[in-house]
């Protein structure tokens, strides 16, 4: 209630596959998850309250914990054993940049023989 009565939309919902939504999971699909989110917006826009920044434009942002609205995923580069297989401050940079590359890339759903073929 506090975030509607400061002039915020808000709505909840699950993700497809989460919570009560049924079907299955389809994570980062343009064709599931991002027409699914269209609706939503487009839900939202039709709403009498809804406070909208053009027609068909409501005001939206996202907030949530782990898959609600943000990037959910962390990467964690340990010292230790950067510090064994590293012996100068360049190959330190240049380690930490390929795990970070390679990680992200784990995020957007590239598996490790496509990723090391990529070059990280």
């Amino acid at each position: 209630q506090p975030l509607r009565h400061s002039g915020y939309n808000v709505l909840t919902w699950d993700p497809r596959g989460f919570g009560a939504s049924g079907d299955e999971v389809r994570f980062d699909s343009p064709d599931y998850e991002a027409r699914d989110v269209q609706a939503l917006i487009d839900f939202v826009a039709r709403q009498p309250e809804a406070q909208l920044d053009a027609p068909g434009d409501p005001r939206l942002g996202m907030a949530g914990a782990s898959y609600g609205g943000a990037l959910h995923d962390k990467i964690t580069i340990f010292y230790r054993p950067l510090i064994r297989a590293c012996h100068t401050p360049d190959s330190v940079r240049r380690q930490v940049r390929k795990t970070v590359i390679h990680e992200i890339g784990h995020f957007f759903g590239l598996d490790d023989t496509t990723i090391r073929r990529l070059g990280y």
